[in-house]
C-alpha cells in the first residue's frame, strides 16, 4: 500500500526536523492521499532533481546570474562552436559519471507500481533513464547523442568525444585530471581560458562535412513540433501533474530550466522556462490536480493544488512510502 501511517510519520518528522518553514505535514499528507487516488500521474522534472546527482543548474537560489547558450550564437559564430565544443570535450565526461539519486530511483519505483505512467523532463542528463524509468520524454533532446546541422543524421556523442580529443590531443590531460564540479556548467561544458578556444579543431560530419550540435535545444531554439504534441496528449490524459523544475522569468520559447514537474504533479523545475508554465497552465485549465515541489519559488505556484519547497531527492522517497 503506498500511503501508510508509517511513511507519514516519517515525512511529519523529517519536516519538523529539516524544513520548519518550508514543508507542513498537512501538505505531505494531501500529496500522499492524491498519489494515492490517482491512476495515471505525469511527472514534469527539470534540473532541480539532478542537481543532488552533482549536476549544476542555472537558477537556483544563491547561485550566480549566468548566461546561457544561445542557439543563433553557436548556429553563427564558429568561433562560438569552437569555445563550446572545448569546454564540453572536457565537461561532458564528468556528465557521464554522475548516477542517478533518490529522487530518479523514487519516480521509477513509483512507476514500477503503477501509478506513473509517463515522466517529461526539460534535462538533457538520461538520468530518468539510467535509474530504470520508461515513457521519458525528452523535451529538451539529450546531450548524449550530437546531429549534423546539415543532414540531420545522429551519432553517439560518446564517439564524437573520442574523435575531439583524436584530432584536439592537448586536452586529454585535462580529461584525464578529473575537472573540479564547480567549473562545470550547465550546459555540460565548463569554463577555460581564451588559448584553449584558438587552437581548438572543429570535429564536422564524416558524410557531408557539416557543423556538429549536440542534440539539445539551446536557448532561443524551439522544441520539436512532434515532441511539443505529444508532451500535450501525456498531460491531457493524466489525472494528477507532479512537477519539480523551476519556471523562469524572461523567456518567449520553450527553453530549459531549472525543475522537475509531475503531471499533474511538477517536481524540481522553477516554471520559469515557457514550455513548463505552458503545462502546468493547461493541467489548471483541465482541472488536474498540480503539485509543486522545488527550493525556490516558480510561475506556476498559483495554479498549484499543493505546493511543497525542500530538497526532492529527500522528500520524493518519503512521500511515496519507497
Amino acid at each position: 500500500m503506498l500511503l501508510t501511517r508509517t511513511s507519514l510519520s516519517t515525512a511529519r518528522a523529517y519536516c519538523s526536523h529539516a524544513l520548519p518553514h518550508a514543508v507542513i505535514s498537512e501538505d505531505i499528507a494531501r500529496l500522499q492521499e492524491l498519489v494515492f487516488q490517482s491512476q495515471n500521474i505525469v511527472a514534469l522534472t527539470g534540473a532541480g532533481i539532478s542537481t543532488d546527482s552533482g549536476i549544476p543548474d542555472y537558477r537556483s537560489p544563491g547561485r550566480p546570474p549566468y548566461r546561457p547558450l544561445q542557439h543563433i550564437e553557436f548556429i553563427q559564430s564558429e568561433y562560438t562552436r569552437k569555445r563550446y565544443w572545448a569546454r564540453s570535450a572536457i565537461g561532458y565526461p564528468r556528465l557521464c559519471r554522475a548516477a542517478p539519486n533518490h529522487g530518479h530511483k523514487a519516480l521509477t519505483d513509483l512507476q514500477s507500481k503503477g501509478k506513473l505512467s509517463a515522466i517529461i523532463t526539460q534535462n538533457v542528463d538520461e538520468l530518468h533513464q539510467r535509474a530504470g524509468a520508461v515513457n521519458v520524454l525528452n523535451l529538451h533532446g539529450t546531450i548524449h547523442r550530437v546531429n549534423c546541422l546539415t543532414c540531420q543524421q545522429k551519432r553517439s556523442r560518446v564517439e564524437y568525444q573520442e574523435e575531439i580529443l583524436h584530432h584536439n590531443a592537448y586536452l586529454k590531460p585535462f580529461v584525464e585530471n578529473r575537472v573540479d564540479a564547480a567549473s562545470v556548467r550547465p550546459d555540460g561544458d565548463m569554463e577555460l581560458s581564451e588559448k584553449f578556444y584558438r587552437s581548438f579543431n572543429l570535429v564536422h560530419c564524416p558524410h557531408d562535412e557539416g557543423w556538429m550540435k549536440p542534440d539539445v535545444v539551446f536557448f532561443g531554439d524551439s522544441i520539436r513540433p512532434e515532441v511539443v504534441e505529444r508532451s500535450y496528449n501525456l498531460l491531457d490524459s493524466c489525472d494528477f501533474l507532479l512537477v519539480s523544475l523551476v519556471l523562469l522569468h524572461g523567456f518567449s520559447t520553450m527553453q530549459h530550466t531549472n525543475a522537475v514537474v509531475l503531471l499533474p504533479a511538477v517536481i524540481g523545475t522553477s516554471l520559469q522556462v515557457w514550455s513548463s508554465l505552458r503545462l502546468v497552465r493547461r493541467a489548471n485549465k483541465l482541472k488536474t490536480p498540480v503539485a509543486i515541489i522545488t527550493n525556490g519559488s516558480t510561475r506556476g505556484d498559483e495554479y498549484a493544488n499543493i505546493r511543497l519547497r525542500g530538497s526532492i531527492s529527500s522528500l520524493l522517497p518519503l512521500i511515496f512510502d519507497l
